[in-house]
């Protein structure tokens, strides 16, 4: 490689020589091209790329490939005060008004941890700046245990305002907003102008507001003008405050140009909020939305109307774990996921966060995640498959034990030792056929599972109460919390 760089130096000299000696002397104009790609592997790097937004470089034209895990800051940056925040050693550069990132930000999946940014003066505030007609994509990246604090109204994790092209994709945004100021959001403050694409992201971080404030998303705290775009993304943050205005996915809309699509408002909302849309006066439709909220789906005033059929409202315990597989099929959410220890998440969200080394102190070396009903020909009878994770096959046995529960059976207990595992098993939706559930997504390195057959459906009422063992020099373990779970097979729905 040395040697054709060498080659290549020399090329340019020899061609500079004779183009020295075929043009008129004069005003030199030299042509060239600066990289089209960056890369960031450490917290230094990724400091200096904050500077340069910082300094005017909008990274037109640029790809920055984010390479490596990075840890900013260590400790729990959401615990401490502004005081405490502000004697970190890593700060994010100071991006002000007119500052803005203006190319393809590419996570590869990655994640950043213990960001702190805080504008020196009254400015938009977003770790991407404030964009002015410019396009912008950020994608494929998690940014977990973070603090930004808003200076001024527009103010969001990402862009504080922007009103070129921008679209954002497959992230999974954890990170807190502070502000006393209006027109926030989880990944936007303000859009207004051209096309704003949110597909498969998710925000579970925290806006932190102040009373009398308003326009405050989950998603996006305002859509002023142009297109908004948003389809298979969730809010599943907090927003705290007695703030105006609130959604789980939008604060304001001002612009019928809206379509929301197979997303899911799942996070802590205040009293007075409401669960899509926190105010408009706009006709608005929108499509196969879920929300857990005991509250108005959107606020409207008395030229606003929200379409039968935006929104539905399922239970909190519907779209947690491998519970949320059955609901997300259910409603025609093809693209996502169920995953043990995670809230329902776009398909591509959960692979990014499943592809991350598994916590060990956070799943136990086997664990019951979740059970699966089909029915049998006769349909006087139901089969029962118990389905669990285990972290690895070093284990002299593993398997359930199982207690029934049932007014007709009475109570009997069964341990079912396990022979064999699997990396993936398949189950059918009458609506969405087969589907694969992949232990990785499930949260184990393995899938073992036990198969209850010709359960009588006239029996009724059944409890299960389920745990899982593993066996090590002859001593068995039982791992983890059993589970219990009711079921009435005569109405094949969870009581």
């Amino acid at each position: 490689e040395r040697v054709t760089m060498i080659k290549k130096s020399v090329c340019a000299l020899l061609c500079a020589f004779l183009l020295c000696q075929l043009l008129p002397l004069g005003t030199l104009t030299v042509w060239s091209t600066e990289a089209t790609e960056r890369h960031i592997t450490n917290a230094d790097e990724l400091l200096q790329f904050s500077r340069d937004i910082a300094s005017g470089n909008s990274f037109a034209g640029v790809t920055v490939y984010l390479d490596n895990d990075i840890t900013c800051n260590e400790g729990e940056l959401s615990s401490m005060t502004k005081t405490e925040l502000d004697a970190l050693s890593w700060k994010w550069h100071n991006v002000n008004n007119g500052n803005f990132f203006d190319g393809v930000f590419d996570g590869q999946g990655h994640t950043i941890s213990g960001i702190y940014f805080c504008p020196s003066s009254p400015t938009a505030t977003g770790l991407f700046g404030a964009t002015a007609g410019k396009d912008a994509t950020v994608k494929n990246l998690i940014i977990t245990n973070s603090v930004i604090i808003g200076m001024e109204n527009y103010s969001a994790i990402l862009f504080g305002s922007c009103s070129g092209n921008i679209t954002l994709s497959n992230l999974y945004i954890d990170a807190d907003l502070r502000t006393d100021h209006a027109r926030c959001g989880g990944l936007v403050g303000y859009y207004k102008t051209n096309t704003l694409s949110i597909s498969s992201c998710v925000y579970a971080g925290t806006i932190t507001t102040v009373s009398g404030k308003a326009e405050i998303g989950g998603l996006l705290g305002c859509h002023g003008a142009g297109t908004v775009n948003i389809q298979n993304s969730a809010f599943q943050g907090e927003i705290t405050g007695s703030a105006e205005k609130i959604g789980g996915l939008i604060g304001r809309v001002y612009n019928t140009s809206l379509t929301v699509t197979n997303s899911l408002s799942m996070g802590s909302l205040p009293e007075g909020a409401s669960a899509l849309i926190g105010y408009t006066d706009q006709s608005l439709q929108l499509t196969n939305n879920l929300y857990i909220h005991d509250l108005n789906p959107a606020l409207l005033d008395s030229n606003g109307s929200l379409a039968e059929g935006s929104a539905m409202k399922v239970s909190a315990d519907a779209l947690m774990g491998t519970a949320a597989i059955s609901t997300l099929a259910d409603y025609g959410f093809s693209a996502w996921k169920g995953c043990y220890g995670y809230a329902a998440l776009p398909a591509t969200v959960a692979d990014m966060l499943t592809n991350k080394e598994i916590d060990p102190s956070a799943v136990a070396p086997t664990q019951f995640v979740g059970y699966q009903i089909a029915q049998t020909e006769s349909g006087t009878a139901v089969h029962l498959r118990l389905i669990a994770v285990v972290d690895s096959t070093h284990y002299e046995a593993i398997g359930f034990r199982v207690t029934l529960k049932n007014d007709v059976l009475g109570e009997m207990t069964h341990v079912h030792r396990t022979q064999t595992v699997y990396e993936s098993l398949t189950g059918y939706d009458e609506e969405e056929g087969r589907v694969d559930y992949s232990a990785k997504s499930l949260g184990g390195a393995y899938i073992f599972a036990l198969n209850i057959k010709n359960i009588p459906i006239e029996n009724g009422v059944y409890e299960f109460t389920v745990s899982t063992y593993h066996e090590t020099n002859g001593t068995e373990v039982t791992d983890g919390e059993s589970k219990t779970f009711t079921v009435d097979f005569r109405s094949q729905t969870e009581a």
